[in-house]
């Protein structure tokens, strides 16, 4: 296993011929790193900071949110003081401050599985802000050989909140048959002092052979 911007994946199960979807990828920092074991990386992120002349050569990039909910084309995007912050969830208790609100364009990983003729992905990445929570909860497993996910317990966005490993004790028994726990920790985060960075920062799930 190996780390690309602090994201934990099985390199050895990648097929160099096949899909990457990076979710969150504001900085394109994981895409251009994962580039060097898989030759399809596709970026979604509804960001508006991120300009056209941002996307690195060979990456492909659609300017949308990803939700676990059908036949819907458009939804609230929240826009916090920290750039990276931005969610299509707005919790009452958060370490951001709301500043505004703009609607977006969505759709789900069928559709961009549809639009691209994938069948299924090397690497799923997620590091979007708290709608992990909910496409995980609905998420057929075998769209992807892996799942590497940065959960946002830190920001009260599960839905289980106060007792956020009710909601991690109901996805494992859900998958128990189809997925194997590689790794998820609860750590701190370098950059929130006084243990306010407590988190599944880097969580990989692996589909069983």
């Amino acid at each position: 296993m190996i780390t690309l911007s602090e994201h934990t994946i099985d390199e050895s199960i990648i097929n160099a011929d096949g899909w990457v979807l990076d979710l969150g990828c504001i900085n394109f920092t994981f895409a251009k790193e994962i580039k060097n074991y898989c030759n399809n990386v596709l970026c979604v992120d509804p960001n508006p900071n991120i300009k056209d002349s941002d996307v690195p050569d060979g990456i492909i990039y659609e300017r949308v949110a990803v939700t676990h909910i059908e036949n819907i084309q458009n939804q609230n995007f929240y826009i916090y003081n920290d750039i990276n912050g931005y969610s299509l969830l707005n919790p009452s208790h958060d370490w951001c401050v709301l500043q505004n609100i703009i609607n977006i364009p969505v759709t789900t990983i069928r559709n961009l599985m549809g639009k691209y003729k994938i069948e299924q992905f090397e690497i799923i990445k997620f590091d979007i802000e708290g709608a992990e929570y909910e496409i995980l909860k609905n998420i057929d497993w075998s769209i992807s050989k892996q799942y590497s996910v940065e959960f946002h317990d830190f920001r009260f966005m599960n839905p289980s909140f106060p007792d956020n490993e009710k909601y991690y004790k109901e996805l494992f028994s859900n998958f128990s048959d189809k997925i194997d726990v590689i790794k998820h920790q609860i750590t701190d985060h370098e950059g929130f002092p006084n243990g306010m960075g407590r988190n599944y920062w880097d969580s990989l799930f692996v589909r069983k052979l």
